[in-house]
């Protein structure tokens, strides 16, 4: 496919930058065999009937009950017991997971802190990938170069 690009773009150079049609592939087998593509191959439907929809709805809005639930009973537990070690870091970090799915609460301060807390997770982790990143290439690039500068 690569090397089909490469030649559009060399034969576009040469005949001044004119339109060249893709190249037709076969139809490629998916990568991952998931049920909507097996009941394709069978012949059946792919979309869902009204009542598979309705039962989809019910348990979406069970399950948004079940968050808001849990982060109330997190939330609640957090403000009147003190916990320590893992167990702590364990119920603190689902509630930072809970507080992006759950309804937002501008009133309600640790809300906020728990939202700040997993912006700044996000932040750390990224500058994380890229500081290691930048060392990866860093050390490369001087193993590649150590026995051509004296």
């Amino acid at each position: 496919m690569a090397a089909a690009t490469i030649g559009r773009h060399a034969a576009r150079r040469m005949i001044g930058g004119g339109a060249l049609p893709r190249t037709v592939h076969p139809k490629r087998k998916p990568l991952v065999n998931s049920t909507a593509t097996k009941q394709q191959q069978q012949g059946g439907q792919r979309g869902l009937t009204a009542e598979k929809k309705m039962e989809a709805a019910v348990r979406m809005a069970l399950i948004d009950t079940k968050m808001e639930e849990l982060y109330n009973h997190i939330a609640g537990f957090k403000t009147k017991y003190t916990l320590r070690g893992s167990e702590a870091q364990k119920h603190t970090s689902l509630m930072n997971e809970l507080s992006e799915h759950v309804k937002p609460r501008p009133d309600d301060p640790l809300w906020r802190s728990c939202r700040r807390s997993a912006r700044i997770n996000d932040y750390v982790k990224q500058a994380a990938v890229f500081f290691i990143a930048f060392v990866i290439t860093d050390a490369s690039y001087h193993w590649y170069n150590r026995d051509r500068n004296p």
